[in-house]
């Protein structure tokens, strides 16, 4: 989790749309860091879905850059 590569990987791959609506039964809203309610502290809608879209192919060569192959190495046995 030291490689920003990795960590951008995981803002890019997580489709947050489809976890709010999953958990709130598509009554909740995608929000940033820092909540709404702080309006003069918070990312605008518009910025937030721009810096935290769900993008599997930008989030996989993010992950290529952190050399990350897409094999899985663990020894599951």
């Amino acid at each position: 989790m030291q490689d920003k590569n990795v960590l951008m990987a995981l803002l890019h791959g997580l489709n947050r749309q489809q976890m709010v609506d999953t958990l709130t039964g598509g009554l909740g809203v995608v929000a940033g860091f820092v909540p709404r309610a702080a309006e003069g502290y918070c990312i605008p809608e518009k910025e937030l879905l721009e810096v935290q879209k769900y993008d599997v192919e930008l989030a996989k060569s993010y992950l290529a850059k952190a050399g990350y192959d897409g094999k899985d190495k663990r020894d599951l046995n």
